[in-house]
């Protein structure tokens, strides 16, 4: 590392990107990061230091750097200093809670990654929309790009104990790995014992600093001590050390209290109510600050950031950012986030003291400040703040109402990391009081592919609702919302399904949130039992309501699709098809587009492209294990259409293994006549073809593919179960079987074999 300072991307250039990405990205402005995230925390007089650590960082140059220490540490102070210092451009990103879903978390890594040397949008925006996880294409893509950068940078990821998600923490770790050469990426949290260290170090340098190394020295307390102008005798520096350990923060308000209860601190209970904390906040801070500021600041505690606008619109006063500013440049510990001086923060611990204090002094009113942000966030489109906002006032009905609403341009655009962090919001006693809630967790789990939950939240439906369709009015009922889970998840005769579907269909007026995906279901069931023309003219239906649900719409068009094929009417299908492939192009790696994904490849294989049919075909495939034990319908439709396009690419084993799995199906769809007759037509078509082996890439089962996309990980068996919500002896069994039809004993030999085959990337 070169000693010189080079600063990393200026606050206007990073501006300017952000803002011209908004534009571009209108329609996924979920995953847009907030401008003040991509920048590092400012260098302030009377900063001391780390210097010490740093060199000796730099005397190893490592590819990866691990902070990791409990709060006040200077964690953020300290690897400010290293970007400052190191002499690559510097990328920057502080993450929070909306990073756990790692479509936000990628993008603002993007973001930090484009002021430094441009990123290739249109093949990222490729990337991110699709399901990114451990094994998934999309997150291996992601570490492609990064590793073909060509400028040496140096990546600095803060806050990182935010990430509590495992697909969040899968990116971490992927973005670890794919650091090119000459480059680096500093990680800074609380805790960093989530991370895969002993994989990380079998190709990575790692540097590791901890609380130890950012505890201050007795010779940094004296500096700190001289630079406050206070004068401290050495016999005082010993007993502050010994009280403090050399925390940070402890030794500041120490310092800065200046008389006996320093040596009474207690370093482990500190927090922001603690006595000594307390104390000081109280007498020096809040005692320092006028009437209206220390009531502003104090409702100023009850939200994670505030801006001037917000504060006038929610507290109902004027003036807010002169006051903010203000006080920021008093140092009344509130932190700006941008250079425009617009978003600012309190110190957590001061915002835990003025919370507990605002309490005190008006019982209630936090509450009621929440409920406005909440409101004020909902009118200004930010759906998590406005939930999260919502959860904080205690006003539950009104977080369900928001989760409910969100739901269907949440759900259907692929968004589920937000759905899982609001469902969490409920404990499990509530959430069973609230079917609608139940049904939205449901519906979450089967487009993620988490078969097992969904299920799970269905039988907690059918507990909860215990009247089956009964009469009711027009509207978002829980009786309606019970027949529509059940006839998308529920294993029912078809006739049963049918008529779920057709009570949804039928008490959700054209235009309501919900009625799209019912017409799929109610036109699903018809086609099972025969009446393509009901199926036909309830796909149209949904294609055209679903005009803003990309999931659903891309599903009517790809079952319009089926029914044309079905009619031997392929031009039709190849227009339902590609316009159903270009709805939902940014979902491709969403597991629940494999019904999707499946139509596509039979249609590319109608029109003799083998290598476009086989690459969807594949991807189809290993999503569509996820599914296993719910939704006949779905598992139906896609084998078959699955199967057709083996047939038609002389994919025979492939064929007859997925039309196995149809017949178990069908055990219990026994009157779904129309699927009988699609599935004895394909069989005739794949008689007069030539068989291929029973062994090989083309024999194994979708639950075996699924198994398959997690030996190339890390994991041992009984993680990729847990993973998989499986036995472990179910996955050690189909590893076996892995091994046998590929020929091989090893997993790095199947997955040499699989990649070959294209049965992964």
């Amino acid at each position: 590392m070169a000693d010189r300072a080079v600063s990393g991307p200026t606050s206007r250039a990073v501006e300017a990107r952000v803002h011209g990405l908004w534009d571009r990205f209108e329609h996924v402005r979920t995953v847009l990061p907030a401008r003040s995230k991509l920048y590092p925390p400012r260098a302030r007089s009377r900063q001391i230091s780390r210097r010490p650590v740093i060199d000796r960082l730099r005397a190893t140059d490592p590819d990866a750097i691990i902070v990791t220490a409990p709060a006040g540490y200077g964690k953020s102070t300290m690897l400010a200093e290293l970007a400052r210092v190191d002499g690559r451009p510097t990328a920057w990103l502080t993450v929070d809670e909306l990073d756990n879903d790692p479509a936000v978390l990628l993008t603002g890594i993007a973001m930090a990654l484009d002021a430094v040397e441009p990123v290739d949008w249109d093949r990222f925006a490729a990337l991110v929309r699709g399901q990114l996880s451990i094994a998934s294409p999309a997150l291996r893509g992601f570490g492609w790009m990064l590793a073909e950068r060509t400028m040496p940078f140096l990546l600095v990821v803060d806050d990182v104990h935010e990430l509590t998600s495992t697909h969040a923490m899968d990116v971490l770790e992927a973005l670890v790995e794919a650091i090119p050469d000459g480059s680096a990426i500093a990680l800074g949290g609380r805790d960093g014992s989530r991370l895969h260290r002993g994989s990380l170090r079998r190709r990575r340098t790692i540097a590791e600093v901890g609380l130890a190394d950012l505890a201050f020295s007795t010779s940094e307390v004296a500096e700190l001590s001289s630079s406050l102008g206070v004068e401290v005798e050495q016999y005082e520096l010993e007993a502050l050390m010994n009280a403090t350990e050399g925390w940070p923060i402890a030794v500041y308000l120490s310092l800065q209290t200046r008389d006996e209860r320093a040596s009474k601190i207690e370093p482990a209970v500190i927090g922001g109510n603690a006595r000594p904390m307390a104390e000081y906040f109280s007498d020096v801070l809040l005692a320092a600050l006028d009437r209206e500021s220390a009531e502003f600041l104090m409702a100023c505690s009850t939200f994670e950031r505030v801006s001037g606008k917000m504060c006038d619109d929610v507290l109902e006063r004027t003036g807010s950012a002169a006051l903010l500013e203000d006080l920021e440049r008093r140092n009344f510990l509130v932190i700006s986030l941008d250079d425009r001086r617009e978003w600012y923060r309190l110190h957590h611990l001061w915002a835990e003291f003025l919370a507990t204090e605002y309490g005190r002094r008006s019982p209630g009113t936090a509450e009621k400040v929440a409920g406005r942000a909440s409101r004020w966030y909902e009118e200004h489109g930010e759906p998590n703040a406005a939930v999260m906002a919502a959860a904080r006032s205690g006003d539950l009905d009104r977080v369900e109402r928001l989760v409910v609403a969100y739901f269907p341009a949440f759900g259907t655009s692929g968004r589920l990391a937000s759905i899982d962090r609001w469902i969490g919001l409920f404990d499990h006693d509530d959430a069973m009081k609230r079917p609608l809630l139940m049904v939205v967790a449901g519906s979450a789990k089967w487009i993620a592919g988490d078969g097992a939950s969904a299920a799970q939240w269905l039988a907690l439906v059918d507990a909860a609702v215990t009247a089956n369709r009964p009469e009711a009015g027009p509207g978002w009922s829980p009786p309606v919302a019970r027949a529509l889970l059940r006839a998308n998840i529920g294993v029912l005769p078809a006739a049963e399904m049918a008529e779920d579907a057709r009570y949804v269909h039928e008490h959700l007026e054209p235009g309501a949130d919900w009625r799209p995906i019912g017409c799929v279901l109610h036109g699903t069931a018809a086609f099972m039992l025969g009446d393509d023309v009901t199926a036909e003219r309830m796909f149209r239906e949904s294609a055209f309501g679903a005009a803003a649900r990309p999931l659903v719409k891309a599903y009517a068009l790809a079952l319009l699709a089926v029914v044309s094929i079905e009619r031997g009417d392929w031009d039709a299908a190849i227009e339902a098809a590609d316009e159903g492939r270009l709805t939902g192009r940014d979902l491709d790696a969403v597991p629940a587009m494999c019904l999707v994904n499946a139509v596509i490849s039979a249609v590319a294989a109608r029109r003799g492209d083998t290598d476009g049919a086989l690459e969807r075909g594949q991807l189809a495939r290993r999503q569509l294990a996820s599914f296993d034990g719910i939704s006949p319908w779905f598992n139906l439709q896609t084998r078959i259409a699955l199967a057709r396009s083996m047939v038609m690419t002389g994919q025979q084993a492939e064929a007859q293994t997925l039309l196995q799995e149809v017949d178990a199906i069908l055990e219990h769809v026994p009157d779904a006549v129309a699927v009988r007759d699609q599935v004895a037509e394909l069989r005739r078509s794949s008689s007069t073809r030539q068989s291929s082996a029973s062994h090989g890439p083309s024999s194994l089962t979708t639950a075996e593919l699924r198994v398959l996309q997690h030996l190339p990980t890390h994991l041992s068996i009984a993680e990729i179960a847990e993973r998989l919500f499986v036995s472990r002896n179910t996955v050690k069994s189909q590893t076996i079987s892995i091994y046998r039809k590929l020929g091989t004993s090893s997993r790095s030999g199947a997955v040499d074999i699989a990649r070959d085959a294209q049965l992964m990337d």
